[in-house]
């Protein structure tokens, strides 16, 4: 059975556990350069007020809406991927054991790592910084996928991103929501 890293983390006193640095290219012109930058584990039941706070700012900014709160720290995750330089967050990620996830779809294993929320500002490239960091951190700890549902209603296609960063898109997922139809496409990468 896996045990999150930030579980260990937070109950060895150390809510914020740095794990990846990236020693990358410079990048490309319009993306970021990702040497220096970090991807740490985050359990929100743990962290300071100010982690929590810049998290709960880059999330529902990224959707455009409320979508966590500082109030409701385990909805629907209280644990997340961060990529960081020099304590501020620039992207992040919610994530679950495969087994313990509450969507509709095929079901997953306990050694899928399932993702939601993704927050990342568009266009700098730190999604898909997150995203690399991400791939080495969940391999190192005993998970063998990483998967994504995307909704299709959502304002920003986010189908090609995923394509463009390795994902292998799999099946859609009709499902009806305050009397509305809406779909989900999976999409999952081996590590």
């Amino acid at each position: 059975m896996l045990t999150s890293p930030a579980l260990q983390a937070s109950q060895s006193g150390n809510p914020l556990n740095t794990a990846t640095r990236f020693s990358a290219s410079q990048g490309t012109p319009g993306q970021a350069s990702f040497v220096g930058r970090t991807v740490t584990h985050l359990d929100r039941t743990s962290c300071t007020p100010e982690q929590d706070r810049q998290l709960v700012q880059l999330v529902n900014t990224a959707y455009g809406n409320e979508r966590i709160t500082s109030e409701e720290k385990s909805d629907p995750t209280p644990l997340y991927f961060c990529l960081v330089e020099n304590g501020n967050f620039l992207s992040c990620a919610g994530y679950f054991r495969g087994d313990r996830t509450f969507v509709k779809g095929p079901a997953l294993s306990e050694t899928d790592c399932y993702i939601t929320p993704f927050a990342a500002l568009k266009g700098q490239g730190y999604g898909t910084a997150l995203i690399k960091g991400m791939e080495q951190e969940a391999k190192q700890h005993g998970f063998t996928k990483l998967v994504f549902d995307v909704w299709n209603e959502a304002p920003v296609d986010m189908n090609p991103y995923y394509q463009k960063n390795g994902f292998e898109q799999g099946d859609t997922t009709p499902y009806v929501s305050q009397g509305k139809t809406h779909s989900m496409t999976r999409y999952t990468k081996n590590l």
